[in-house]
């Protein structure tokens, strides 16, 4: 008896230490980068949802594993299939900071399924697994209606009460494989199909004046979507029988997309007079783009302080500076004589500027298993915007700060079910300044709101 408690004084000792060391190694880091990036989810199937995101040092069933830590299936005992359905609410208001809003953020839902497979491979069921995944990385939209302020290239172009409508989709398709030596140490690797859409909807101002027509504005309808490949490893080491550490990375992702752009650019034809008054302004142009998703790397530690209670925490570093600094958007073969006049060319290359900042995203999880059955979860995630004040617009503005997340969970011998739902915390933001052409955006007042719900169904073979 006397070793046995000595023995727990001493794991109750390095417990203490685990602790200590991550909460110093949060508390070092500069104020600035800590902040979530909005972009990407806070996890990946319910479980992980509920648990603020903080799933690396997990990495448990084929979800996990190939959402977050593909070195989870090398822990593998049971074939088992994983199905999630993920929808995503936003709300917003937007307004001159000197008066009261007048714009709304209005239908901005998405919802997409996602689904993983994985299964140990050797005799033993353990050892070595692999696993398929089909999982939607970001549900990115927003569509807001105010009116659109006076810009563009004169400075007092408008077109009114309008729509404003962006949407970008990201979705993994994977396959991995991971091994375990014993249960001390798994490693494990995917290889990505990531296919991207986006649709942008609304005025648009072009941004390089190189092309000869930056800061004019014009309605434009824009849809393009592409394919890259990117690849992921991630390690799971149990550095004490109550205490693992979970560490993951994926490469960047290079899209090389094509689409359409059709538009209508009366408002600031008429407004630059001349020739182009009255001129046809409905246009359309092939797109050529080229999108860059960012490397990202987290790691984290899972403790077991009790046998009825999980306590998960993690960091995540996104690597945004090199990868949303800037989209290139090349508009080929233009159909309108005054807009080919007016730039010299049928076609336009136009460079949007981003120049979005890396952040580090701070994640912790609270499991409580009451019985062997049930399961409770609370989860939070901190985090600033990547988007510097001076390029933001409303399009970009409800990527969030701070999420809180709660979450059950039902588990039988064959069947596992579980929810949860996540609050993205009410944003207020005042645009001061911006270096955007047209320079329109400056003193709009945005304030927004989002809700997320995940459900997920696992069943073992």
């Amino acid at each position: 008896m006397g070793r046995f408690r000595r023995g727990q004084k001493i794991a109750n000792r390095i417990l203490a230490g685990v602790f200590f060391l991550t909460a110093s190694f949060i508390s070092l880091l500069p104020p600035e980068t800590l902040h979530a990036n909005g972009f990407y989810r806070n996890g990946i199937g319910a479980r992980s949802v509920g648990l603020g995101g903080a799933f690396i040092p997990l990495g448990e069933g084929p979800l996990g594993s190939m959402g977050s830590n593909p070195a989870g299936l090398g822990y593998l005992t049971y074939p088992t299939l994983d199905v999630s359905l993920v929808g995503v609410a936003r709300d917003g208001i937007l307004g001159a900071a000197s008066s009261d809003p007048d714009g709304r953020m209005y239908g901005s839902a998405s919802a997409l399924p996602e689904v993983a497979w994985a299964r140990p491979m050797n005799k033993d069921n353990d050892g070595f697994g692999v696993g398929l995944a089909v999982i939607p990385e970001s549900l990115w939209s927003a569509q807001w209606q105010y009116a659109d302020p006076a810009g563009g290239m004169d400075g007092q172009t408008s077109y009114g009460s309008q729509r404003n409508a962006v949407r970008m989709t990201v979705v993994r398709g994977s396959a991995g494989v991971g091994f375990s030596f014993g249960s001390v140490l798994a490693v494990g690797g995917s290889l990505g199909w990531v296919y991207n859409e986006t649709v942008m909807q609304g005025p648009y101002v072009f941004q390089s004046t190189a092309t000869g027509v930056g800061g004019f504005k014009t309605l434009m309808d824009l849809r393009t979507n592409g394919v890259g490949i990117n690849g992921s490893g991630g390690l799971l080491l149990r550095i004490h029988p109550r205490v693992q550490f979970g560490g993951a990375y994926v490469s960047k992702t290079v899209i090389h997309g094509k689409g359409d752009a059709y538009g209508n650019a009366s408002a600031q034809l008429n407004s630059l007079g001349g020739v182009f008054a009255g001129a046809d302004p409905l246009f359309h142009y092939d797109l050529e783009t080229l999108l860059v998703l960012p490397a990202r790397a987290g790691g984290g530690l899972a403790v077991l302080p009790h046998k009825k209670w999980l306590v998960s925490a993690q960091a995540d570093w996104y690597n945004w500076a090199d990868a949303f600094d800037q989209l290139d958007i090349d508009f080929l073969r233009g159909t309108n004589a005054a807009l080919n006049a007016l730039s010299g060319s049928d076609r336009l290359n136009e460079v949007y500027p981003f120049k979005w900042e890396n952040r580090v995203v701070v994640r912790g999880g609270l499991e409580f298993s009451p019985t062997r059955h049930a399961r409770f979860r609370a989860g939070y995630a901190q985090g600033k915007s990547p988007v510097p004040e001076e390029y933001l617009t409303p399009l970009w503005a409800f990527l969030p700060e701070r999420s809180a997340s709660v979450g059950a969970g039902y588990r039988s011998e064959q069947v596992k079910c579980d929810f949860a739902y996540q609050m993205d915390f009410a944003r207020a933001q005042t645009i001061q300044r911006t270096r955007l052409l047209a320079g329109e955006n400056a003193g709009q007042r945005l304030r927004t709101v989002a809700h997320t719900i995940a459900i997920t169904l696992s069943t073992y073979f």
